[in-house]
């Protein structure tokens, strides 16, 4: 369910269910993700620093141990589509371009339909991928505090569902490759997590493995914490923070960072 171009959704673990929680929810403006307070915030330019309060994670690579299933999806779809089969490394390197179907076209060779990128959906759906291990504690531990999971990634707003759902993973804020103009490492998903949350960019940090994440946090004036286990993670990259686990992110929350 799309609400001006995003998705918001809570995609619950069947844990989640058997607590009598809903599949999917849309979250309205009003409960869930009613604006903070901006006193003093209104006129803050949006790459103005302060102290972080909510965390943004990328998918692919920092939640989902994804490294095998979203490029096997690839080229499976590649070859069907131009009987002819790519490796990982071209799939891979292909990422910056944006959504599933802008890659798939590229790795084919041509403008495709709708019709013809449903190959990869089939052949995303029903792969089996796990989160990292800390991930969903450190999930839990968010909400404990009355904190939302919200999740930019590049995949599209479909592909994200699918993954998270086989993952297992609950999320609250959900903003695809498919819901912004300018993919990584242009601002524009993190301008968009800030005004759903109501926060200013300032006030989040965005947890990703790949240089795209980063410089996605820097274009848009947040803090950069580099997931140090994700599969693209490259210590030459600049960042705020280089974290080694998930858990290590609530110590760059002031407000957890006593616990």
């Amino acid at each position: 369910m799309h609400l001006n171009g995003c998705i918001l959704i809570n995609v619950m673990h069947p844990t989640d269910q058997a607590l009598g929680r809903p599949d999917l929810t849309v979250i309205q403006k009003s409960h869930w993700f009613r604006p903070r307070c901006r006193c003093g915030t209104r006129h803050r330019r949006h790459n103005e620093r302060m102290d972080p309060t909510t965390v943004v994670w990328d998918m692919d690579g920092t939640l989902l141990d994804s490294s095998h299933a979203v490029p096997q999806a690839f080229v499976q779809a590649t070859e069907q589509l131009a009987g002819r089969r790519v490796e990982f490394d071209e799939v891979v390197a292909a990422y910056w371009r944006g959504t599933p179907e802008v890659i798939l076209s590229f790795l084919v060779g041509r403008t495709l339909s709708a019709d013809e990128c449903e190959a990869y959906y089939q052949a995303l759906d029903g792969v089996r991928v796990a989160p990292y291990p800390g991930v969903p504690q450190t999930l839990h531990a968010l909400r404990q505090r009355d904190l939302p999971v919200a999740v930019f990634t590049g995949a599209s707003t479909r592909a994200a569902e699918l993954l998270l759902r086989s993952a297992g993973l609950s999320v609250d804020l959900l903003i695809g490759g498919d819901c912004v103009e300018r993919p990584k490492p242009a601002a524009d998903g993190m301008l968009m997590a800030a005004e759903r949350l109501g926060v200013a960019a300032g006030q989040l940090v965005l947890v990703g493995d790949s240089a795209l994440d980063l410089r996605a946090a820097r274009a848009a004036g947040s803090h950069s914490a580099a997931a140090a286990w994700g599969h693209m993670y490259d210590p030459e990259e600049p960042a705020d923070t280089v974290l080694d686990s998930p858990q290590q992110v609530l110590r760059l929350l002031p407000a957890l960072a006593g616990e």
